[in-house]
């Protein structure tokens, strides 16, 4: 994983609880991760707005690290960062 966060911490590979789990009967891929508010710089409460977009790359090439394929929640990553593009997550 990979954190980028405007310049409010230091961009770079992290290490988060996560995981993958496929079900080709579904045809389905769920993707979960657990990010601690800390990490964010937040102190979350019901009602605030969060800007909010994530990024899966797929590359299963080991002679290439550009991926040839992704998915992403909202543009304003893949492309060049911004956040402007990011959906509003509103907290419960």
């Amino acid at each position: 994983m990979f954190r980028w966060s405007g310049g409010k911490s230091p961009a770079g590979p992290v290490s988060y609880s996560s995981s993958v789990k496929r079900s080709d009967p579904k045809k389905e891929t769920l993707y979960e991760i657990a990010v601690p508010w800390a990490e964010l710089g937040l102190q979350p409460k019901s009602g605030d707005g969060v800007r909010f977009s994530f990024l899966v790359m797929d590359n299963n090439r080991e002679d290439d690290r550009q991926a040839k394929y992704w998915i992403a929640l909202t543009e304003g990553i893949a492309g060049g960062p911004d956040s402007s593009l990011f959906k509003t997550l509103i907290l419960e």
